[in-house]
């Protein structure tokens, strides 16, 4: 049986996994300034929501038009700012398949939507991105898998049971690759990854407010770079087999983090917790 688990849509894009930025905004000027800061603080997937003003424009300008969808390394935007490595970009709240279209020909490489509309996911296959349709019920998700979803939304978890539903609901259906998504605080993220998450979505936990609305993009990728460095620390004492996805979220390279225990207030690289961890394991 073919399954979210073992597809992928034509092209081989694959649905952005471990943490995905969800970026809304009341103003385009906003939402730019976000989505700067987030490419700049290196997280490895961005959904700009269809409630962003302009939101397909700044998918456009930031997906890189001349080098495909990816964002690359060193591209340069503004006055000569380099993009984060590694950075993909995709499309949130996408309802109609003409709004998936422009998404996708703008450079987004991925389309999700609350509900599972297969509409949106025909179009999004066709267009050779990834869909995440949205479920919340065992009888929804179950509907979103067999209809071709590359990944289910499980929206909005937050509000349902949190990690535990996400437990509950893989245990008959083992094969969900599950993107967890509403309201998820930065601290949760381990949690909802132990419990089976594919993916887990951060939107207010992973962005300042503040700083975005005054157009500050350093203050905004500063404010992300330090969630991923309490989420990186904190998995050092509670999650240790979840290193390898945190710090694969291409951290900068000078990223530091505090060491747990009685030397805490020592800092390490973030780079060198994983091998940290193992040699502290030793016997």
């Amino acid at each position: 049986m073919d399954t979210p688990a073992s597809r992928t849509v034509p092209t081989g894009t694959m649905v952005p996994a471990k943490m995905i930025a969800v970026v809304r905004a009341a103003t385009a000027a906003e939402g730019r300034t976000i989505v700067h800061g987030l490419i700049r603080a290196a997280v490895p997937a961005v959904e700009l929501t269809m409630t962003v003003p302009d939101a397909v424009a700044i998918i456009g300008e930031f997906a890189g038009l001349a080098g495909g969808p990816a964002l690359r390394p060193g591209t340069a935007l503004g006055a000569g700012t380099a993009l984060g490595a590694g950075t993909v970009l995709g499309a949130g709240t996408v309802l109609d398949p003409r709004d998936c279209a422009a998404c996708a020909d703008a450079g987004a490489t991925f389309i999700v939507s609350p509900v599972t509309d297969l509409d949106v996911l025909e179009e999004a296959h066709r267009r050779g991105v990834a869909y995440i349709g949205g479920a919340l019920t065992p009888t929804e998700v179950l509907a979103s898998m067999r209809a071709g979803s590359d990944a289910v939304k499980i929206f909005p978890v937050g509000a349902v049971g949190g990690p535990g539903y996400l437990r509950a609901l893989r245990e008959p259906l083992p094969a969900l690759r599950a993107v967890v998504s509403g309201g998820i605080a930065a601290a949760q993220a381990g949690a909802y990854r132990e419990a089976g998450a594919y993916a887990v979505c951060l939107g207010g936990a992973l962005i300042d407010r503040e700083a975005a609305g005054r157009g500050d993009v350093e203050a905004v990728a500063a404010g992300a770079r330090r969630v991923m460095d309490e989420m990186l620390s904190e998995a050092l004492l509670l999650f240790p087999n979840e290193l390898e996805w945190l710090v694969s979220a291409r951290m900068p390279a000078q990223t530091t983090i505090a060491r747990p225990g009685p030397n805490s207030a020592e800092r390490i690289p973030a780079v060198a917790a994983k091998s940290w961890v193992a040699a502290l394991c030793v016997p």
